[in-house]
Protein backbone atom coordinates (compact mmCIF):
# COMPACT_ATOMS: atom_id res chain seq x y z
CA UNK A 1 0.00 0.00 0.00
CA UNK A 2 2.86 2.40 0.80
CA UNK A 3 4.40 1.77 -2.63
CA UNK A 4 1.09 2.61 -4.31
CA UNK A 5 0.76 5.84 -2.33
CA UNK A 6 4.33 6.83 -3.22
CA UNK A 7 3.63 6.12 -6.91
CA UNK A 8 0.50 8.29 -6.77
CA UNK A 9 2.34 11.16 -5.06
CA UNK A 10 5.29 11.07 -7.47
CA UNK A 11 2.98 10.85 -10.48
CA UNK A 12 0.88 13.76 -9.17
CA UNK A 13 4.02 15.87 -8.78
CA UNK A 14 5.09 15.04 -12.34
CA UNK A 15 1.65 15.87 -13.76
CA UNK A 16 1.57 19.20 -11.91
CA UNK A 17 5.10 20.00 -13.10
CA UNK A 18 4.52 19.08 -16.72
CA UNK A 19 1.38 21.18 -16.94
CA UNK A 20 2.01 24.25 -14.80
CA UNK A 21 -0.58 26.91 -15.58
CA UNK A 22 -2.21 24.90 -18.37
CA UNK A 23 -4.20 23.11 -15.68
CA UNK A 24 -6.29 20.00 -15.17
CA UNK A 25 -7.15 19.30 -18.82
CA UNK A 26 -3.41 19.14 -19.45
CA UNK A 27 -2.84 16.84 -16.48
CA UNK A 28 -5.41 14.40 -17.81
CA UNK A 29 -3.85 14.49 -21.29
CA UNK A 30 -0.33 13.97 -19.95
CA UNK A 31 -1.65 11.10 -17.80
CA UNK A 32 -3.09 9.63 -21.01
CA UNK A 33 0.35 9.76 -22.66
CA UNK A 34 1.73 7.83 -19.69
CA UNK A 35 -1.12 5.29 -19.84
CA UNK A 36 -0.61 4.85 -23.58
CA UNK A 37 3.09 4.21 -23.10
CA UNK A 38 2.36 1.69 -20.35
CA UNK A 39 -0.23 -0.04 -22.57
CA UNK A 40 2.46 -0.27 -25.28
CA UNK A 41 4.69 -2.15 -22.83
CA UNK A 42 7.07 0.65 -21.87
CA UNK A 43 8.53 0.58 -18.35
CA UNK A 44 10.17 3.33 -16.29
CA UNK A 45 7.82 5.87 -17.82
CA UNK A 46 8.11 8.59 -15.16
CA UNK A 47 11.82 9.02 -15.90
CA UNK A 48 10.85 10.46 -19.31
CA UNK A 49 8.92 13.29 -17.63
CA UNK A 50 11.36 15.59 -15.86
CA UNK A 51 9.18 18.40 -14.48
CA UNK A 52 8.05 18.37 -10.86
CA UNK A 53 5.78 20.78 -8.95
CA UNK A 54 3.72 20.84 -5.77
CA UNK A 55 0.78 18.45 -5.97
CA UNK A 56 -2.67 19.88 -6.60
CA UNK A 57 -5.98 18.17 -5.88
CA UNK A 58 -6.50 17.82 -9.64
CA UNK A 59 -3.08 16.27 -10.26
CA UNK A 60 -3.68 13.90 -7.34
CA UNK A 61 -6.99 12.75 -8.86
CA UNK A 62 -5.46 12.16 -12.29
CA UNK A 63 -2.46 10.37 -10.75
CA UNK A 64 -4.69 8.13 -8.66
CA UNK A 65 -6.63 7.07 -11.73
CA UNK A 66 -3.41 6.55 -13.69
CA UNK A 67 -1.76 4.41 -11.02
CA UNK A 68 -4.83 2.36 -10.05
CA UNK A 69 -6.66 2.06 -13.40
CA UNK A 70 -4.36 3.06 -16.28
CA UNK A 71 -6.51 1.22 -18.81
CA UNK A 72 -9.28 3.75 -18.26
CA UNK A 73 -6.98 6.53 -19.50
CA UNK A 74 -5.23 4.72 -22.35
CA UNK A 75 -6.73 5.93 -25.63
CA UNK A 76 -3.71 5.19 -27.89
CA UNK A 77 -3.77 8.67 -29.44
CA UNK A 78 -0.77 10.54 -28.05
CA UNK A 79 2.38 9.07 -26.51
CA UNK A 80 4.65 12.06 -26.03
CA UNK A 81 4.45 15.55 -24.56
CA UNK A 82 6.78 18.54 -24.86
CA UNK A 83 6.69 22.24 -24.05
CA UNK A 84 7.12 25.44 -26.04
CA UNK A 85 10.50 25.79 -24.31
CA UNK A 86 11.49 22.37 -25.71
CA UNK A 87 10.37 23.52 -29.16
CA UNK A 88 12.60 26.59 -28.98
CA UNK A 89 15.60 24.80 -27.48
CA UNK A 90 15.49 21.74 -29.73
CA UNK A 91 13.80 23.10 -32.84
CA UNK A 92 10.91 20.67 -32.50
CA UNK A 93 7.60 21.08 -34.37
CA UNK A 94 4.19 21.76 -32.89
CA UNK A 95 2.44 18.69 -31.58
CA UNK A 96 -0.50 16.91 -33.11
CA UNK A 97 -2.53 18.56 -30.36
CA UNK A 98 -1.62 21.75 -28.47
CA UNK A 99 -3.05 22.84 -25.10
CA UNK A 100 -2.42 26.41 -23.98
CA UNK A 101 -3.11 28.75 -21.12
CA UNK A 102 -0.19 31.02 -20.19
CA UNK A 103 2.06 28.24 -21.49
CA UNK A 104 1.56 25.56 -24.13
CA UNK A 105 2.20 21.86 -24.11
CA UNK A 106 2.32 19.73 -27.23
CA UNK A 107 1.01 16.18 -27.51
CA UNK A 108 2.31 13.92 -30.23
CA UNK A 109 1.95 10.45 -31.66
CA UNK A 110 5.67 10.39 -32.49
CA UNK A 111 8.71 11.65 -30.58
CA UNK A 112 9.66 15.05 -32.06
CA UNK A 113 13.35 14.51 -31.42
CA UNK A 114 13.83 12.00 -34.15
Amino acid sequence: MVAILRAILLTASVLAGECGQVGHACEVQVARTMANRAAAGERGILSAYYARAPITSESAMAATLLVLRPGLLADRLYYFVWSDADRVEWGWPEGDKVLCSEQCIHLGREWPGG
